[in-house]
């Protein structure tokens, strides 16, 4: 399990899952988000409220995409700013 922080970039919804990315001083990772593991209410809480430039706070586990892409499968996620 893995936590990371940072401003969000990126965001592409794609129905029960999304995507985002978040950057710090030291890098960019993207996020995988799903309805199912994060939970109805904080799937939508993500959908409605984040915007771009917020920063967030989400633990999961890493994993590689196809395309060798280091990515976090959120399970929890927290607002720290907007």
């Amino acid at each position: 399990e893995v936590s990371v922080v940072g401003r969000l970039v990126s965001i592409r919804v794609m129905g029960k899952s999304s995507f985002a990315h978040i950057e710090d001083a030291s890098g960019r990772i993207q996020l995988y988000l799903r309805r199912d593991l994060l939970g109805e209410d904080a799937y939508a809480i993500f959908r409605q409220n984040l915007d771009l430039g917020d920063f967030v706070e989400a633990t999961g586990t890493m994993f590689l995409t196809r395309t060798g892409e280091s990515s976090v499968r959120v399970e929890r996620l927290r607002l720290l700013s907007k």
